[in-house]
């Protein structure tokens, strides 16, 4: 959610806010449209302020059923095109992987004292560097299925999570059978973060403008379909007028 729309939602009332927040966790786990989606927030955070300042309560305009409501959002909206899902997964890779080496570069300085030269140069082994992309993995594992759960019950997400993690977990586990475990290497700290910052500006650049083209064609298609039906009915009068 944008800095924008945080801020506008802290204006409406906790309950209120939890029940915009349940609904916009459930058009991001539909793939929404991303414009379409800040339009729908926004205009639900307008209702929320409208009913407040009506003395009105915003939970029975929306109805006892949040889930049904959000469905026929869904229902009547356009969804990420398949540049938009593909870019909105990969962002969370970029952003993981990105942070890696600075943090492990970090820790290593603050406990071990290495990496202390003129250069910041992230050393470590294949196996060590290896088993720290696991754990990128496995959080990003988690990122996804925990924004994809909708209304989905905590007991059953948390679940596949755990197995997610074991699985993972196992894999790493085994790896010293087969990866060697002298061999090091050696990543420029700054270059990393520079690649991974150009990438992630691309990478949003891009799905952005898929985003505002998907929702332009929806605009657009609705006006032709208004135009279409506008010169129907006039045509249809003119010949009754003839008639």
């Amino acid at each position: 959610m944008k800095r924008v729309l945080k801020k506008s939602l802290a204006s409406v009332s906790p309950d209120d806010r939890k029940i915009i927040r349940r609904i916009s966790a459930y058009l991001l786990s539909h793939h929404m449209n991303e414009v379409v989606y800040e339009e729908t927030v926004s205009d639900l955070i307008g209702m929320a302020e409208e009913c407040k300042a009506r003395s009105e309560d915003f939970s029975l305009v929306i109805g006892p059923d949040i889930e049904g409501f959000s469905r026929e959002l869904v229902k009547n909206a356009p969804r990420m095109s398949w540049p938009e899902r593909v870019l909105a997964e990969l962002q969370w890779f970029l952003y993981c992987f990105g942070m890696l080496v600075p943090v492990m570069y970090i820790v290593n300085l603050i406990f071990t004292g290495s990496g202390t030269g003129a250069q910041l140069t992230f050393t470590a082994t294949i196996l060590t560097f290896i088993k720290y992309c696991v754990v990128c993995v496995s959080v990003i594992t988690g990122i996804f299925i925990f924004r994809r759960r909708g209304f989905g019950a905590p007991k059953i997400t948390v679940g596949i999570y755990i197995a997610v993690f074991v699985i993972l977990f196992t894999v790493t586990d085994s790896l010293e059978r087969f990866v060697p475990t002298d061999i090091e290497i050696h990543l420029d700290v700054i270059a990393w973060v520079v690649t991974f910052g150009v990438l992630l500006l691309l990478s949003w650049l891009i799905r952005r403008l898929s985003a505002m083209t998907t929702a332009y064609m929806r605009v657009l298609g609705q006006r032709l379909q208004r135009s279409f039906l506008t010169h129907r009915d006039s045509s249809d009068t003119d010949k009754d007028k003839e008639e």
